[in-house]
């Protein structure tokens, strides 16, 4: 299972999606912060901001994840390198958790990157052990 999650983890961080994906977590705090309505007071801002911007990267991070996975096993599977694997003694859900984990070792780190954009745009001075 190891071999499988380094060889998935390091061709998903070479591949465009990985780096679409930490573009786009990284543009939704961004996005968020320019349309948002507030109740004016900057508790009411720092909340609306922090709160709706990393459920939405949440959300599209979690996507991505079942997308993805599903999608490296089904071009696994219609490449038949899936077939190749499991001639080998190693049984079918050790391939799909170490895909899957790969592919959420990655959207951690493209989590991080947004939750990195978000705690940059919080510019209020007010107290931060209220949150």
């Amino acid at each position: 299972m190891k071999k499988i999650f380094w060889l998935e983890f390091v061709a998903l961080l070479r591949s465009k999606s990985f780096f679409l994906l930490t573009l786009t977590s990284a543009l939704v705090p961004l996005v968020f912060a320019a349309f948002v309505k507030t109740d004016g007071t900057p508790d009411g801002e720092r909340m609306i901001k922090v709160y709706y911007s990393l459920s939405a990267i949440l959300a599209v991070v979690l996507l991505t994840v079942a997308a993805a996975t599903a999608s490296s096993i089904s071009h696994d599977r219609k490449s038949k390198l899936l077939q190749l694997t499991l001639i080998r003694p190693v049984p079918f859900c050790s391939v799909a958790f170490g895909k899957m984990l790969a592919h959420c070792a990655a959207c951690m780190i493209a989590l991080a990157f947004g939750m990195a954009v978000t705690c940059c745009l919080d510019d209020s001075d007010c107290c931060r052990h209220v949150l």
